[in-house]
């Protein structure tokens, strides 16, 4: 399911190359600011081959939404025995723990993250089950969004669609 970390070869983009990280005014805004408070490089994974779509995958038990983009996977699922749902985050694991995430929907809209947990293949920011509702519904409103975090001296922007959002959060409910 990681398989965009592991695979992704992020490239140094410049100051330039910042601005046309997104599609919206208020995401180059956002990777610009991200790109000027970090007084480092810019790092961003080349283009997918592929169009970026949230995908359903069902277990035995339950089923999760699930969405890839270079340096960062988004999981939404159930939480074990309730049907309440929890928002994940996954990086790169060179991040480490305790590692700040910044997200920026199209819409303004932002919030800040820690990485709480990290493995030889990600480190993952678990949104607490009080702010899982307020997020899932901002990503239901809006179209894409920015995720910013540090791999040593370099600033990691991902960003990710939310089309086909909505759709796959009604099929896991």
């Amino acid at each position: 399911m990681i398989s965009a970390l592991r695979k992704s070869t992020p490239l140094t983009r410049t100051y330039r190359s910042a601005l046309k990280c997104a599609g919206s005014s208020a995401l180059k805004r956002a990777c610009l600011a991200v790109t000027i408070a970090a007084g480092t490089a810019l790092m961003a994974a080349p283009a997918a081959a592929e169009p970026e779509q949230w995908n359903v995958v069902c277990g035995q038990s339950a089923c999760l939404a699930d969405y890839q983009a270079p340096g960062l996977q988004i999981l939404i699922a159930p939480e074990r025995g309730s049907r309440r749902l929890r928002a994940i985050l996954r990086i790169s694991h060179q991040a480490g723990t305790n590692a700040p995430i910044a997200v920026q929907l199209d819409s303004g809209w932002k919030t800040r993250l820690l990485t709480n947990a990290c493995n030889n293949l990600f480190c993952q920011a678990v949104i607490s089950l009080e702010a899982t509702d307020q997020v899932l519904a901002r990503f239901r409103k809006d179209l894409e969004g920015v995720a910013a975090y540090r791999v040593a001296d370099k600033t990691v922007v991902a960003r990710f669609s939310l089309k086909g959002f909505s759709n796959a959060l009604s099929q896991i409910q």
